[in-house]
Parts: C-alpha cells; structure tokens; sequence
C-alpha cells in the first residue's frame, strides 16, 4: 500500500479514540483530527485540560474492563 493511499483510507475515517489524549502532545493529535473533520473521543487516565466542545471524554483505565 503506497502512502498516498494509506492517506486517503485515514482521510475516511470519520470516528477515532486517541488514548492518552489528555496530555500536550496527545491533545495536538486530537485537534489536529478534529480539524481535519472527524469526530473525536479522548480516553485518558484524567480529564483534558484541551478539551474542545466537540471533543468528547472518556476518563478511565484501559487496563479497567469496566472502562473499555
């Protein structure tokens, strides 16, 4: 699969869970994401300081079955 191609499939997503989100660079993933036109969920350990409104969060533990 040549990377223009793997771009394109990204580029259909349309929901995506970015774990760890919560931190700096986490957030930056998940802006940049939601920028891009998809919606987001962050799953973190502690609520997201970056959060934006059409963000949404999960805080939990995926080691935690109850969470995931």
């Amino acid at each position: 699969m040549s990377t223009q191609s793997s771009a394109n499939s990204f580029q259909s997503l349309s929901k995506v869970v970015v774990f760890g989100g919560s931190g700096f660079l986490g957030s930056c993933v998940a802006d940049a994401l939601t920028d891009a036109g998809h919606e987001v969920t962050i799953f973190d350990l502690t609520q997201s300081q970056y959060l934006r409104s059409t963000q949404k969060m999960i805080v939990g533990n995926i080691l935690d079955q109850e969470h995931v």
